[in-house]
C-alpha cells in the first residue's frame, strides 16, 4: 500500500524548485527576464523566444534587437539575481 503524505509549503516549494531545475533553461526563461551572453557585455531583455528552433530575441537598453542560442547564454536570470547582477 502506498501512503501519501502532506507536504509542508516549505517542501512543497523545495520539491517544485528541484523539479523546475530539471528543464532545460530555455524552458525557463520567459519574455521580461534579463540574460547575459558570452560575447555582450550588456545585460538583454527577453522579448521573446522559439522553443522549437531554440531562438532567444533579446533587447538591449538601446532598442537594439538579438538572436541567440543557450549555447550563448552566459548568465541566465536566476544566475544573474543570484549573483546581485552586474559583476
Amino acid at each position: 500500500m502506498c501512503a501519501l503524505r502532506q507536504f509542508t509549503p516549505q517542501e512543497a516549494a523545495e520539491a517544485w524548485n528541484e523539479l523546475v531545475f530539471k528543464f532545460p533553461p530555455i524552458m525557463r526563461v520567459h519574455q521580461g527576464n534579463n540574460l547575459k551572453l558570452d560575447f555582450n557585455d550588456d545585460i538583454l531583455t527577453v522579448i521573446g523566444k522559439d522553443t522549437d528552433r531554440c531562438k532567444i530575441y533579446l533587447e538591449d537598453y538601446k532598442g537594439n534587437t538579438e538572436i541567440a542560442t543557450p549555447d550563448d547564454v552566459d548568465q541566465w536570470p536566476w544566475e544573474i539575481e543570484q549573483k546581485g547582477g552586474r559583476q
